[in-house]
């Protein structure tokens, strides 16, 4: 049996989840690795520059971005998941792989 794990958050305080620690997808998106690089990524540039009584709240804010990135991310594992398995995915048709939406990423292109 293949099963994604979802958490309702990602920041408590002064910690979070990042990549699988917060969701695990399943593997017809190949996502694992570019969404805990997007996740430290864009957790990085939420603390650049602040100081510890504002972590919490910058948290909050990193944390509300990233949760619709995985969720975005979810859902497309699971339809293709779903594809895959009634059989309509169809030859040749392109897959979801990855942080490939438009929206899903916002880290600069050429790094």
């Amino acid at each position: 049996m293949i099963v994604d794990i979802e958490v309702p958050r990602l920041a408590f305080g002064r910690s979070c989840l990042i990549g699988d620690a917060a969701f695990a997808l399943r593997p017809h998106v190949g996502v694992g690795t570019a969404k805990a690089a997007d996740d430290a990524w864009q957790l990085g540039t939420a603390l650049q520059g602040t100081t510890a009584p504002y972590i919490p709240d910058r948290l909050k804010g990193w944390e509300t971005q990233q949760m619709s990135v995985a969720r975005r991310a979810l859902h497309r594992a699971r339809a293709a998941g779903r594809s895959l398995q009634d059989g309509t995915w169809r030859v040749g048709e392109q897959p979801p792989f990855g942080l490939l939406v438009r929206g899903d990423s916002v880290l600069p292109v050429a790094l």
